[in-house]
């Protein structure tokens, strides 16, 4: 359960996020009609599920947002926060579909534990489809995809009986942390930090015959390949990584070599 595992998109992109919610599963009770739902004394059927999906991806928004209030969440994203993460939102979207049922439904025959349990079990069970969709998606999407042929290289640590050997495609990207450079690789069981004593600097020198391999600031080092997009303007970007929530900083003074690297390899 301490794997390390890529966030669901919901909780990545809480606003958007919400939206697909919202669409996901509202497309999906209009088409099958799950679990015994039906109409309000108010409204057609339609217009039902739409007020129920939006309550619930409203909610589903505002429990996504208050995640990253709770130290539970932060650090390395592992399965135990996604479990946890999705049970805890789909409880508070769950209890707010229940309330909105007040004024939509006849109060009198909601008020009771039955009625609340009803309810709450189909709410969770339907809004569980598309967190169980972008769970699957993401975790793809994320899968690493390892060159059998590349040949190992061997980086020099400034301790001279310490070296990091590492193929190259799986290098995500390195980090300078005081007198040590963190290097994120890909693996079939994830995502593995290996440490070794020595500059960002001269590991960059060691990587110089790897065109993909980029200096993007003063402390970072980023392959390329692996970059999925980026945000910013010439005064700096944000890199999202394959297989990472951390994002790569491109500082003001790389922009331009950055921009002209990245357009010849796209990842």
């Amino acid at each position: 359960m301490s794997k390390q595992f890529p966030k669901n998109f919901i909780f990545r992109k809480p606003l958007l996020g919400a939206l697909y919610y919202w669409l996901l599963c509202l497309g999906f009770v209009l088409l099958y009609m799950p679990l015994g739902s039906h109409s309000s004394m108010h409204l057609g059927y339609a217009a039902t599920m739409a007020v129920y999906t939006f309550v619930a991806s409203v909610a589903v928004l505002v429990a996504s947002v208050g995640l990253g209030y709770l130290h539970f969440f932060s650090g390395t994203w592992t399965i135990a926060k996604e479990f946890v993460a999705i049970v805890l939102v789909l409880t508070f979207m769950g209890a707010a579909v229940y309330a909105i049922g007040f004024a939509l439904e006849p109060s009198s025959n909601r008020l009771n534990l039955f009625t609340f349990a009803n309810s709450f079990g189909r709410s969770f069970l339907i809004g569980l489809v598309p967190f169980a969709l972008f769970t699957v998606l993401g975790r793809r999407v994320a899968t690493p995809v390892i060159l059998d042929s590349d040949e190992h290289i061997t980086i020099q640590s400034q301790l001279k009986k310490e070296v990091l050997r590492i193929v190259p495609s799986q290098l995500l990207y390195a980090e300078s942390d005081g007198n040590y450079i963190n290097f994120y690789l890909l693996s079939a069981e994830g995502v593995k930090r290996h440490s070794i004593r020595n500059s960002i600097s001269n590991v960059e020198q060691q990587l110089q015959s790897l065109p993909y391999m980029v200096r993007t600031h003063r402390a970072f080092i980023v392959n390329l390949n692996h970059v999925t997009g980026k945000q910013g303007n010439s005064a700096g970007y944000r890199l999202s990584v394959r297989g990472v929530d951390a994002e790569v900083p491109v500082s003001r003074q790389r922009v331009d070599v950055f921009d002209s690297l990245y357009s010849q390899f796209p990842s």
